[in-house]
């Protein structure tokens, strides 16, 4: 920015008493201020105040941080506090009480398969199943049906003898609510202690398979029974021939003959071991889940929404469980089912080689840490009497203290305010005595040094309004003029790119003709001395149009190079007169083609050069025209839309359409997409250079061949130039 000089002399300032006038009236204005809001902040602002306040807080801040170090622990020290305490205690007992169940489930699955294993070797099973096997084959080859089969192995001794001996394990264990003996090699019921189970098939429940293939006691996964909303697992073990039978001895001794199966509702067996009672409170609790997460028995608490979750219905996704399930252990604090966050121990049990269960045992920590919660507030309510009572005996204390300091603050408000007759009084002799006194000294200088500055400042606002007014008006007419120059020069650089552009797409279009002339009168030279006439015409008549075609492109660089300005002064021009008056030009193409051509009855109203518009709307719906195609039914459509604000006019036809790609290339000087069609490609270029010496922008849309073509334009509103020329100018209507 150059250095702006002022005209006229400059006036000589006193520099210093003018910066002093200048202090003086920042610090009474800031004075002001303050005595303007000390009624309302006094108290909050007073000396007195703040020493209580800080006094008191002191005072609460040591008796918290010893009760929060007592119970929340020291950071970066082994000290962990109660609430550190507490949890690991916590953690403790819930790792002893899930090592304890974990080791009761373990030993009441051995006592199961033990069961099972006992009662299927005993001899009165061996033997008594082996014969009854022999007599439900002979049953099967003459009954026909289930219910026949059924009544009569009822019937046999064999079947009575098992049944009894079935009961009384029933009766003896009191674990197991049914009990069946299933045929090996049919899976029919041969014996139970339901008789309505009796001749059901079995032979393809996994608990009867898995027996078959294993030697040891089968322990099945937890379903829920058909019939039986509760749920139950089933023991099963093969019973094998006895060896002392002859029969046995042919046929290979070992051969498993039946499977006898355990039925165990798990409720009534694992709710005992997993009740706690109230060791862990209201919210203690003990859950089993399987490897997919599911609950394995009844939960202790609804879910979040107040549903009540059933076995093997609900999956837990908390950790504690996922854990559990896929075969870890430890303790950890994390979130339970309901979103709680709990203290748990988790542990796996296992039930077969590839399958287990998981174990969690949980306390909420809201209960957990209550009593610690209780004494923090407590702690909190204890500090909250201490700052009240601090605060009375600070204030107290204050009070003698800066009462000689608000006199000195009542008088400094008052010079603030500008009353310079004002004198604090001195009632001590110490230091707030002798600062008094310096304070009325200064008051008194103060005053004084008012009066003459008065005088100076008005004298000098005076001059510095005059020099201020003609800085102000030599800055905006160099403004202006910087303004003026960078248009010019970015006005230039345009220029020069656009005739660097056009000197090359000249020179490349004109010198085609040339060379076409060029070369024909070089095969001309060797026709007409053969007397050829035929082929001589021929290259005349190419020759003809060569040249015609570059007469063409001379006349329509000519048009072109005219627009340079606009040479017509502007006027409103109605775009509803210029579309039609465009297409009575068009009109006999319009007609021989068959093109139906709509035009929007609320066209807007433009500013700007007549012949040049028509110009524009004529060479848009002749191109409408040339490049409709092969379509059956063309039309042409000429309106306008607002959009943000701007009126955009539109010539929009149902033609041949333009691929996206060349949307930018269509407006270029002698750009051609269809050498079929007649036109030296300068009339786009034409359009897009009147549109753009008025102020606006045009460009194309469509969405490619076949999708027809819309080419858009705009003509900026009528404004004034800065020498109060009219410019052209954009009339905002209702589009239809």
């Amino acid at each position: 920015m150059p250095e702006v000089i002022p005209a006229g002399p400059k006036p000589q300032l006193s520099t210093k008493p003018f910066q002093a006038e200048k202090d003086f009236a920042a610090m009474s204005s800031r004075g002001i201020a303050d005595a303007n809001n000390h009624s309302r902040r006094s108290w909050f602002r007073s000396i007195r105040t703040r020493l209580a306040l800080w006094f008191s807080l002191a005072f609460v801040a040591v008796i918290v941080l010893v009760q929060l170090a007592d119970i929340l622990g020291i950071p970066f020290t082994s000290h962990e506090g109660r609430w550190g305490e507490r949890k690991a205690e916590m953690f403790r007992s819930l790792s002893l009480i899930a090592d304890l169940k974990q080791e009761r489930i373990a030993h009441r699955l051995k006592e199961f398969r033990d069961d099972v294993r006992l009662s299927a070797t005993s001899d009165v099973m061996e033997k008594t199943v082996l014969a009854l096997t022999r007599t439900a084959d002979r049953i099967a080859a003459t009954a026909c049906g289930d219910e026949e089969f059924r009544s009569l192995l009822c019937k046999e001794e064999a079947f009575g003898k098992l049944k009894r001996y079935l009961d009384f394990i029933k009766q003896i264990y009191g674990a197991y609510a049914d009990i069946h003996v299933i045929d090996a090699a049919t899976g029919r019921v041969l014996v139970s202690t339901d008789e309505t189970a009796v001749a059901d098939d079995l032979s393809e429940q996994s608990y009867f398979l898995s027996a078959l293939r294993s030697d040891e006691p089968y322990i099945s996964p937890i379903t829920l029974a058909a019939g039986n909303p509760r749920p139950i697992f089933y023991l099963s073990y093969a019973i094998h021939e006895h060896e002392s039978d002859p029969q046995t001895l042919e046929d290979g001794a070992g051969r498993p003959v039946a499977v006898l199966t355990l039925e165990v509702d798990t409720d009534d067996i694992m709710k005992p071991t997993l009740h706690m009672g109230d060791g862990l409170g209201e919210s203690g609790e003990a859950l089993l889940v399987n490897r997919e997460g599911k609950i394995l028995t009844s939960l202790k608490h609804p879910l979040p929404d107040g549903t009540v979750p059933k076995p093997l219905e609900h999956e837990i996704t908390a950790e504690p469980a996922t854990y559990a399930a896929g075969g870890e252990e430890g303790i950890m604090d994390s979130r339970d089912y309901g979103g709680k966050a709990v203290l748990a121990a988790y542990r796996y049990i296992p039930v077969t080689p590839d399958r287990g269960w998981g174990l969690v045992v949980k306390i909420d920590k809201a209960e957990l840490f209550a009593p610690l919660r209780a004494d923090l507030m407590r702690t909190f309510a204890l500090g909250l009497i201490g700052v009240l009572v601090f605060v009375g005996l600070a204030a107290v204390l204050a009070g003698n203290l800066t009462r000689p300091l608000r006199a000195l603050s009542g008088t400094a408000e008052r010079v603030a305010a500008g009353d310079f007759s004002a004198r604090s009084p001195v009632t001590t002799s110490d230091e707030v005595g002798l600062l008094a006194r310096m304070l009325n000294a200064m008051i008194e200088h103060v005053e004084n040094w008012h009066t003459e500055l008065s005088d100076q400042v008005q004298q000098h606002t005076a001059d510095l309004c005059r020099t201020n007014k003609q800085l102000v008006a030599e800055i905006a007419d160099r403004k202006r003029a910087e303004q003026e120059r960078e248009g010019l020069i970015r006005e230039l650089e345009s220029k020069n790119a656009e005739l660097e552009r056009f000197t090359y797409t000249v020179s490349h279009d004109l010198k085609s003709p040339l060379i076409t002339i060029k070369g024909y009168l070089s095969l001309l030279k060797k026709d007409i001395p053969g007397g050829d006439a035929r082929t001589v015409d021929e290259d005349l008549t190419i020759m003809t149009h060569a040249a015609d075609r570059m007469a063409q492109l001379l006349a329509d660089l000519l048009d072109l190079s005219r627009i340079g300005r606009l040479i017509n002064p502007p006027e409103e021009v109605p775009l509803g007169d210029l579309a039609r008056a465009a297409v009575d030009l068009v009109g006999g193409q319009i007609e021989q083609r068959g093109v139906e051509v709509d035009i929007s009855s609320d066209l807007p109203v433009v500013f700007g050069d007549r012949p040049r518009l028509l110009e524009v709307m004529q060479n848009l719906v002749d191109n409408a025209v040339k490049h409709m195609g092969d379509q059956p039914e063309p039309r042409i459509e000429i309106g306008a839309r607002s959009v943000n604000g701007e009126m955009i006019c539109y010539v929009r036809d149902n033609g041949m359409g333009i691929e996206p790609r060349y949307h930018e290339k269509i407006f270029g000087l002698f750009e051609k997409l269809d050498n079929s069609v007649e036109g030296s490609g300068v009339g786009l270029a034409l359009i897009k250079r009147i549109v753009e010496l008025h102020g606006g922008r045009i460009w194309v849309e469509s969405e490619g061949m076949e999708k027809g073509s819309t080419f858009c334009f705009t003509i900026p509103p009528e404004r004034k130039g800065p020498r109060g020329e009219p410019e052209p100018r954009r009339v905002h209507v209702n589009t239809k």
